[in-house]
């Protein structure tokens, strides 16, 4: 294709100097009459095609920016021109310009709180393209990448620091517990060692709690009041 490019350029070059050459002969020392106008006619034509085509040959990539060229022969090329003028086959060769600067765009998302509530964010990203990728990327996502690629980066990013972030909640809320149980394991060993009575106050609650969950129940259920802890009667204290 560099050598498609040369031969192009040099055949440019060619028209140039052969209209130079034909409105320098049609001039004050060419030959007289209509013969003469018409052929400088033609070579101002030929000139003139010959700059526009030249004009539409060039591409012009400003600073921040890279392009790549789609050729309709063998495809996208793999090539990336950097900041300045390049040459390009006219009908041939169509430059594709990408602003590989670093922009801000602003995403909306739903995502969910830490009371388990759905909310509507909107985040600011800073995203640039890949030079190198530039290929690619038009291959596979176009021109417009940022609309396709940014909104599911932002919806999996939420969503990984919501579920990060419940994580660490149910860690947090399993060393809480863990602390309370082994405080109320201190304590009771603690009221157990001054007074006995604390252990005839649990046997009550827990004789409290059993019969009112039998009183609930639709079913008629004898059992042993001392296996069921139904026995307030007696003093556990007092047995050996």
């Amino acid at each position: 294709m560099n050598n498609m490019n040369r031969e192009w350029q040099k055949y440019a070059r060619e028209i140039q100097n052969r209209a130079r050459k034909v409105q320098y002969t049609g001039g004050a020392g060419g030959p007289k009459g209509p013969a003469g106008l018409f052929t400088g006619i033609g070579g101002l034509i030929l000139l003139g095609g010959g700059a526009m085509l030249l004009n539409s040959s060039l591409f012009n990539v400003d600073g921040g920016h890279r392009a790549i060229v789609y050729s309709r022969v063998g495809g996208v090329q793999s090539q990336i021109y950097n900041e300045g003028t390049h040459f390009a086959i006219p009908w041939l060769q169509t430059p594709i310009i990408y602003d590989v600067r670093a922009k801000p765009r602003n995403v909306a998302s739903l995502t969910g709180t830490k009371d388990l509530q759905m909310v509507n964010i909107t985040c600011r990203v800073l995203s640039r393209p890949e030079v190198s990728a530039l290929p690619n990327i038009y291959r596979t996502l176009g021109v417009d990448y940022d609309e396709r690629v940014l909104p599911s980066i932002v919806n999996e990013a939420q969503r990984a620091a919501f579920i990060v972030d419940k994580a660490r909640q149910e860690k947090q809320g399993t060393i809480v517990k863990a602390q309370g149980e082994a405080k109320s394991a201190e304590l009771i060993g603690e009221a157990i060692k001054k007074s006995k009575d604390y252990v005839e106050l649990k046997r009550l609650d827990t004789a409290r709690e059993i019969a009112q969950i039998l009183s609930n129940s639709p079913n008629r259920i004898i059992l042993d009041n001392e296996a069921l802890l139904l026995n307030t009667v007696s003093d556990a204290r007092t047995k050996k």
